[in-house]
């Protein structure tokens, strides 16, 4: 995570732009819904249900986004996938490349004894690349978290947020999409968390595709006995709006 971590500040310090105007600025809800289900019976009697919803409204003055992934499976009776996270953000404008934003996180792991983490954050972003077929932007702000754990232990942090997305339209048919934030401790040194979302959808028709969603999560205080980094791979069918 090292190296994530010299990334991210890297693509903060960009300080190219590109002016030309995004697509889909018609100020309807545009984005993509993924559902995922298996089941097996036999020798192993097993269940896994996983979603992903991604949407997002924008015009040339602000943007709504609105995020959320969640996944729960039971193996032989036991429990061993149970978390969600997801959030809002607003963005909006001060120039053709500059924009600020605001942002509500909530997400929970029962697994990772997490009860409920939330996250409210605020900083300022850079669009270096807006085009039809490619948009990159970069951004940095702060951000306030509290994390609720099973035990009862609270903790609130004040954190270093940095991170980058993009979207990629790699023909009439695929679309690629990624997105990497990192939020350090800035009462603890040497303490932060990553998250990154990356989506693969193949268009099948009008409205309903093929999607292939990698996420990604690393955190380095974890309660005992839990995992620092933690992966979710998603395949299934995807509905476009």
């Amino acid at each position: 995570m090292n190296s994530t971590k010299i990334y991210v500040l890297s693509l903060c310090s960009v300080l190219a732009s590109n002016p030309a105007i995004a697509a889909d600025l018609d100020d309807i809800w545009h984005g993509n819904s993924t559902i995922a289900f298996s089941k097996s019976n036999g020798n192993t009697n097993s269940s896994i249900l996983s979603t992903n919803v991604d949407l997002s409204k924008a015009n040339a003055i602000d943007k709504w986004s609105v995020y959320l992934a969640s996944t729960y499976g039971k193996s032989q009776g036991v429990t061993n996938n149970d978390k969600a996270r997801g959030g809002v953000r607003y963005d909006h404008n001060l120039s053709v490349n500059t924009f600020s934003f605001g942002l509500g996180e909530l997400e929970r792991d029962s697994i990772a004894k997490l009860t409920l983490r939330s996250t409210l954050g605020t900083g300022l972003g850079h669009h270096v690349i807006q085009d039809s077929d490619t948009t990159f932007d970069v951004l940095a702000g702060w951000a306030y978290t509290r994390s609720n754990f099973q035990g009862g232990v609270i903790k609130n942090t004040a954190e270093l947020l940095t991170g980058e997305e993009s979207s990629h339209k790699l023909s009439e048919t695929v679309q690629f999409k990624q997105k990497l934030s990192l939020y350090t401790n800035l009462r603890a040194s040497g303490q932060y968390r990553g998250i990154f979302d990356s989506s693969l959808v193949v268009t099948l028709t009008k409205n309903v595709g093929l999607s292939l969603g990698w996420h990604y999560k690393y955190n380095t205080d974890v309660q005992p006995g839990v995992k620092r980094s933690d992966t979710m791979l998603l395949t299934g069918l995807n509905y476009r709006f």
